[in-house]
């Protein structure tokens, strides 16, 4: 049998896709996607890869979208041209605009799609898909519940939960407590802006490894402080972590969360984004999570956030690989 992933633009569109690798081995895998983060991780996994044009919703400028039927319909016979060769059993759609082109033409060919949500709301791809004929497979069982779709969890990485606690930190050489601080794989302003005044007061009592986003390095060095631009190690960091401080992506939360970590989480305002991490954070709160507001992001404010942070966090889905697997075997030709 043979699959198609797509998905991209950022890890969150790529890296659940990835999870499912090892739970794929009776099939024929490829990655179709843009030239961004899922080119590079799809090379970097062994998976072959087919770059296909994409279009992207312009949510600022909103004249700009007039001209995008047309470059969606270019780029879905594009995507239509890989598949009549590939001749893929199913697709496994992640969402985000990189994923639509791909989606649509599987589906024009009646090739079964499954597009997976990780957001408790529905992106723009996945909508469409879903209208157009996809299974929808979702991250939470209230979307699931009120979209018609399947709860699966979001798929998580096997490498996670190879290490432990103790063992991440003997390989890091860190024996303090460690406050991993996390943007998302583009960065966090906000976050990084709060961390210098932040270390100032925690590094004698932690160790603050901080991960800035590529290009966002600060001009700051400080005892017990690491800074990086990127890993691609993250089970170590992780698993390592006594708290962690991160964004509210979908992917990083259910990461967090499976691992039992305690946490605080600052999600992208609305109107930066759509609003889905201002959504997800509500059910990071359920399981265990601090919220903060960046609107009220200040250095003591950060600093009460860590302290309330005593719980560890549990678990949004179990088993969730073992379940999206069932529901692509279910539909595969």
């Amino acid at each position: 049998m043979k699959i198609v992933l797509t998905g991209g633009g950022t890890g969150g569109h790529v890296y659940p896709n990835l999870a499912m690798l090892p739970y794929l081995k009776n099939f024929e895998v490829y990655y179709f996607g843009s030239n961004g983060i899922e080119k590079e991780l799809a090379k970097k996994y062994g998976v072959p890869f087919y770059e296909t044009e994409t279009v992207k919703f312009e949510r600022k400028n909103l004249l700009k979208n007039f001209a995008l039927p047309f470059k969606l319909s270019r780029c879905k016979a594009q995507a239509a041209k890989l598949l009549e060769e590939i001749k893929p059993d199913v697709v496994l759609s992640k969402g985000g605009y990189a994923s639509l082109p791909s989606t649509l033409a599987a589906l024009g060919q009646d090739i079964p799609v499954i597009c997976h949500e990780s957001d408790v709301s529905l992106g723009l791809a996945n909508r469409v898909a879903k209208l157009s004929g996809a299974t929808l497979a979702t991250a939470y069982e209230e979307t699931a519940k009120k979209h018609g779709g399947v709860f699966t969890g979001i798929p998580l990485r096997r490498e996670l939960f190879k290490i432990s606690q103790s063992e991440a930190k003997k390989n890091l050489k860190i024996y303090k407590k460690i406050i991993l601080v996390l943007g998302g794989s583009s960065g966090a302003k906000a976050i990084n802006e709060a961390i210098p005044a932040v270390a100032s007061k925690l590094c004698p009592d932690y160790f603050i490894i901080h991960v800035c986003g590529k290009n966002k390095k600060l001009d700051f060095c400080k005892d017990n402080y690491l800074q990086l631009e990127y890993t691609d190690d993250m089970a170590t960091y992780l698993n390592a972590a006594d708290v962690v401080v991160s964004r509210c992506g979908a992917t990083a939360l259910h990461e967090i969360a499976a691992l039992n970590k305690r946490a605080v989480f600052i999600p992208l305002p609305k109107g930066t984004s759509r609003g889905d991490q201002i959504e997800n954070a509500r059910i990071a709160l359920k399981h265990g999570g601090i919220i903060l507001e960046q609107e009220k992001l200040s250095p003591e404010n950060l600093i009460s956030a860590i302290s309330l942070a005593k719980t560890p966090m549990t678990p949004i889905c179990e088993n969730p690989n073992e379940k999206l697997l069932n529901l692509i075997m279910e539909k595969a030709k």
